[in-house]
């Protein structure tokens, strides 16, 4: 099914829906699958909040497969039902991949979408492209035009096998990093012990026991590859100083009833709340998502890794 191009104004092009086609893929023992490919004019750059989706009719159900970006382009794929203009989406797709050339690959098993068997007929198959709005809507962006699928049967040269377990690939090498900063908290003398997360976003952030007045500082990296930000290494990157150096009018460190000091931080990830010598807490507290090849000594940390 296709679609014309340029239809998408005053979208980006990567909402611009050109085809969308369907398959089979019977390469996994017990788990055929549909294979849906949507095309769209261009993907060198994720649209935020642009949602890309496939929809078909079996029997009496119309399923959808759909890669969602989220408001800062991060990519997730999901499948589920249609009622009307009521999307209700039921869980994760077995693969999913998109390339900048603007081809999305969405692979379902087929036992998810009401197991159509060989001859079935799947109906009311097209693409469409939508923006998220407030979480809740969906404009229309670009559709293709609709038709008929019949499911084919598996070749007869076709040798399943087992589903292969996750793995991961790691790179050595290829990478660079910026110069060291030195990261500085008010009131103080020295910091000790420090810490280094990362979040899902890119951001990432230096933790460190602070030694007279005692707490606990934090000092934010926005290393987010999708907002416009610093030149890339090797020049360095300035944190933000998020440390518990809150005082009040008299002078003195706010305190809870418990005499001890308490902080609240404001980040992507939410509100952290911590008492001063509580480095344990704040801790548990950060992000534990996989740290890159970071170096950091003595209250001093390297920034944006880069990936040749």
């Amino acid at each position: 099914m296709t679609d014309p191009a340029g239809d998408q104004t005053p979208f980006p092009a990567g909402q611009d829906i050109t085809s969308v086609s369907v398959g089979e893929d019977y390469r996994f023992i017990g788990s055929q699958r549909l294979v849906f490919t949507v095309k769209v004019a261009d993907l060198s750059t994720i649209p935020a909040n642009g949602i890309w989706r496939a929809r078909f009719t079996f029997g009496a159900t119309t399923y959808y497969v759909a890669m969602n970006a989220d408001g800062n382009s991060f990519v997730t794929f999901d499948y589920g039902t249609q009622s009307g203009s009521l999307l209700t989406s039921v869980g994760a797709i077995e693969s999913g991949t998109y390339a900048t050339d603007g081809t999305i690959t969405m692979a379902i098993a087929m036992s998810k979408v009401g197991n159509p068997t060989t001859g079935s007929l799947l109906t009311g198959v097209n693409g469409v492209t939508q923006q998220n709005v407030g979480g809740t809507l969906f404009t229309g962006v670009d559709s293709t035009s609709s038709g008929t699928y019949t499911v084919r049967a598996q070749a007869p040269t076709c040798t399943p096998v087992t589903i292969p377990p996750p793995s991961i690939t790691y790179l050595k090498g290829g990478m660079t990093f910026s110069s060291s900063v030195t990261v500085r908290a008010p009131y103080i003398g020295q910091d000790v012990e420090p810490s280094l997360r990362t979040d899902r976003l890119g951001n990432a952030y230096v933790a460190a026991i602070r030694g007279v007045p005692g707490g606990t500082d934090l000092w934010y990296f926005d290393l987010r590859p999708t907002i416009p930000g610093p030149p890339a290494p090797p020049f360095p990157i300035r944190p933000t100083t998020r440390s518990c150096a809150t005082r009040s009018t008299a002078g003195s460190p706010t305190r809870s009833p418990d005499r001890r000091t308490r902080r609240s931080v404001a980040t992507a990830e939410g509100t952290w709340t911590w008492r001063s010598g509580s480095t344990r807490r704040l801790r548990a507290a950060l992000p534990t998502w996989p740290t890159p090849a970071w170096s950091s000594a003595t209250s001093r940390a390297s920034a944006r890794p880069t990936a040749a």
